[in-house]
């Protein structure tokens, strides 16, 4: 899963495989400056990872805890899904402080970290919106793999990260998040 972003100076999970995360699966928030720390998410769903469907899937062999809507028509699934959660560093990072995110994903991500973008996976370049679609499709179906988060975007107290995870097509059957 998305699950582990650590800070290897003091070898601390500060976010865990399965961790709950508030989430919004009804449609746009293009132009809402969701991914800011001061984003109010009172209205946001929450459940643990890993979020997603699987259309062909009526056991959830994958696991999921958390089942997202893709909306009313199989043909046309939501694009997008945004994901927030929040989490403590104890002290002050420094630039020799590593933060590896492990993920787990289907498609392609993009990580925010305090408002900051700080990665994405299979995501093309420039301005990303609701309809944006991946660059290509996870080929693990979903992928797994991880990520160094630049030490300076994190802050010693309450940090957030932000996740928004797109589709490849609008018939994709399914969507994976950890």
């Amino acid at each position: 899963g998305w699950g582990d972003v650590k800070a290897v100076g003091q070898g601390t999970t500060l976010i865990a495989r399965r961790w709950s995360w508030q989430y919004h699966d009804q449609g746009s928030l293009d132009g809402k400056d969701w991914n800011n720390t001061s984003y109010g998410t009172t209205l946001w769903k929450e459940g643990n990872a890993p979020l997603g469907y699987f259309t062909s899937d009526a056991t959830n062999s994958r696991g999921y805890n958390t089942i997202l809507d893709y909306g009313t028509d199989g043909n046309n699934k939501r694009p997008t899904y945004y994901f927030r959660s929040s989490f403590r560093v104890t002290k002050t990072p420094t630039s020799e402080d590593i933060f590896t995110l492990n993920y787990t994903v289907d498609d392609g991500m993009i990580v925010y970290v305090n408002g900051v973008e700080a990665a994405r996976y299979l995501m093309p370049s420039g301005t990303i919106s609701y309809s944006t679609y991946s660059s290509t499709y996870a080929n693990d179906n979903p992928d797994q793999g991880s990520l160094i988060l630049d030490a300076s975007l994190f802050k010693r107290g309450t940090n957030t990260i932000a996740i928004e995870v797109h589709n490849c097509d609008n018939k994709s059957s399914d969507i994976y998040f950890d």
